[in-house]
């Protein structure tokens, strides 16, 4: 999606992903050029997901570790999307025990669109204590959902607005999504789940059938 939306040229984009460990933990991955992106994308992710076992979560084969040891190959911002979301994916107690790996990550998702006040306000103080910068992320799985929280620079370049969030030169601001709107929300992202798991099973069971057609056609 990132590489289709770049062909519009009249809008910068930042060449990002979100990749959930085989942990199951989010990271957001924000590269300098498309280029890497699609590098990382089809070398370590294409193909290489976790077969899922009920709900979907697309899983990378890479524990948090591993992942972000590949990705001290590439020139990127590595954000932990939020930290203080339910578990499984809470990675704000994995960090905490592996205080070390901190070290490998560049900001810290502050404010999430589809999260709580209270659980945003955690991931802001925690991004305070460990003097990391904070960015903001709408998490829309849905159109009306987009532009609820902004990551803003001055800048025009993708490699000068990521070097802003390093250099903490940024400014985060939006809104939480509430009331029947966050309902929505979650309902969009369980019924999109939902289809990529059937698309995952349907596929799986056309592949296993060729296989078999073609195991009694040999006989």
């Amino acid at each position: 999606a990132a590489v289709r939306a770049s062909q519009h040229k009249s809008i910068l984009i930042i060449p990002g992903i979100e990749v959930t460990s085989n942990d199951y933990m989010d990271l957001l991955i924000y590269f300098y050029n498309m280029e890497n992106l699609k590098h990382f994308f089809i070398t370590h992710i294409y193909g290489q997901t976790v077969p899922n076992r009920g709900f979907d979560y697309n899983r990378s084969k890479y524990n948090m570790k591993e992942l972000l040891n590949v990705l001290d190959n590439y020139k990127c911002i590595k954000a932990l999307a939020h930290p203080f979301i339910s578990n499984p994916q809470t990675s704000y107690y994995y960090f905490d025990s592996h205080k070390q790996l901190l070290k490998k990550i560049d900001a810290i998702e502050g404010l999430n669109s589809l999260l709580t006040p209270e659980q945003n306000k955690k991931a802001i103080e925690w991004a305070k204590k460990i003097k990391k910068p904070v960015i903001g992320g709408s998490d829309a799985h849905t159109i009306y959902h987009l532009g609820k929280v902004f990551t803003i620079s001055e800048d025009s370049t993708i490699e000068s607005f990521l070097d802003s969030i390093k250099k903490n030169k940024h400014v985060v601001m939006g809104e939480h999504v509430t009331g029947l709107s966050r309902w929505y929300a979650g309902l969009i992202i369980f019924k999109n789940n939902l289809r990529l798991r059937l698309k995952e099973e349907v596929d799986t069971f056309k592949e296993k059938s060729k296989a078999r057609i073609k195991k009694l056609k040999g006989l």
